[in-house]
């Protein structure tokens, strides 16, 4: 009996060492392994400065509870200030637009980013509880899609991006010069059924979370990366004046040269801005191109600035206008008259 207990004994045993032993740690999976798997917390992101969010959150009733969308004027007006400060030239100009004739009495009230008066982006602000409802997402939608129609063929920046705010949420668009695509696209109503033209889901982003941080961030730093291309630079006084001193001195040595017969036909070349123009003298009277009057070189950032379009200043013009006359250049002293 011992020994079938001992040989039953010994079976048993070759048959464990026999069979594959599972260890604790494979059992229970690598510690290390297991930790890898664990998803890391997200990166943090910066948020606003205080003073930015104070703002927000100082607003009477809340975020989500200011019916006025005046309370959103001061918040949003401080946000566009740190992200375009008035150091880097830049400035913001709230505009309340009158709506067009026959529709609601609905005044919008637009902040436009503005570098040199040449505008750059826009937001527009209407109160929280314009989210929960079509026909006031839909109002906001067309009166974006409005301003930028009206902005078309005034921004230079080869993209015009703007922002609809209800309240704290905001929606983001984008227009391409060059294709003429403005994204989001637009949604056509439906002739048979009540569709949604303005889905609340286009407002997906809160100016106070991470994601809204983040998105507002990126777009200011495609504005400003877009304006340093262009370089633009505030026209002050001092600029101003020598910028018409260039123009006075161009025209006189101009109109000096061809009245005595001397360059006619020649196509000459501003050393300072490169421009080029023709000068032609017909029967005594020295017909400059508009080019040599209506450009003109800012010495600050060599950048040309069309001079026409400071001609309704009254003292500009007279200067000009006198300078057209002891030129001879009777046709166009009679049109700047005008």
């Amino acid at each position: 009996m011992l020994v079938q207990a001992r040989d039953v004994i010994s079976a048993h045993a070759r048959v464990l060492r026999a069979t594959p032993q599972q260890s604790t740690t494979t059992a229970l999976g690598n510690p290390n392994q297991l930790l890898s798997n664990v998803p890391s917390p997200p990166t943090p992101r910066m948020p606003w400065p205080a003073y930015v969010s104070n703002t927000f959150d100082a607003i009477p009733g809340g975020v989500n509870g200011a019916t006025d969308e005046s309370l959103f004027y001061g918040p949003y007006n401080t946000l566009l200030t740190y992200l375009f400060p008035p150091t880097d030239n830049y400035m913001i100009s709230p505009q309340f637009k009158r709506p067009p004739e026959g529709r609601s009495i609905d005044f919008t009230t637009v902040f436009i980013v503005q570098r040199a008066f040449h505008p750059v982006c826009f937001l527009e602000i209407k109160p929280p509880g314009d989210y929960m409802h079509r026909s006031s997402r839909a109002a906001a939608d067309d009166q974006m899609r409005t301003r930028f129609f009206d902005l078309a063929d005034v921004v230079e920046l080869p993209v015009i991006h703007g922002v609809s705010a209800l309240g704290t949420r905001l929606c983001f668009y984008s227009y391409a010069r060059d294709n003429n695509i403005l994204d989001p696209p637009r949604i056509p109503p439906d002739v048979e059924r009540m569709n949604d033209v303005a889905p609340a889901a286009r407002w997906n982003f809160d100016v106070l979370s991470d994601e809204g941080v983040a998105r507002m961030t990126q777009v200011a730093n495609e504005v400003k990366a877009m304006v340093a291309q262009h370089a633009w630079f505030p026209l002050n006084t001092i600029a101003l004046s020598g910028l018409f001193s260039l123009v006075m001195a161009f025209l006189t040595t101009l109109g000096d040269r061809v009245v005595r017969g001397e360059d006619e036909g020649k196509v000459v070349k501003c050393m300072e801005c490169c421009t080029t123009t023709k000068l032609v003298n017909d029967s005594g009277k020295v017909k400059l191109e508009v080019a040599v009057i209506a450009r003109a070189i800012c010495s600050v950032q060599h950048h040309l600035h069309p001079l026409e379009q400071l001609l309704d200043a009254p003292v500009v013009k007279l200067r000009v206008l006198e300078q057209l006359m002891e030129s001879r250049d009777v046709t166009r002293a009679s049109e700047l008259e005008k």
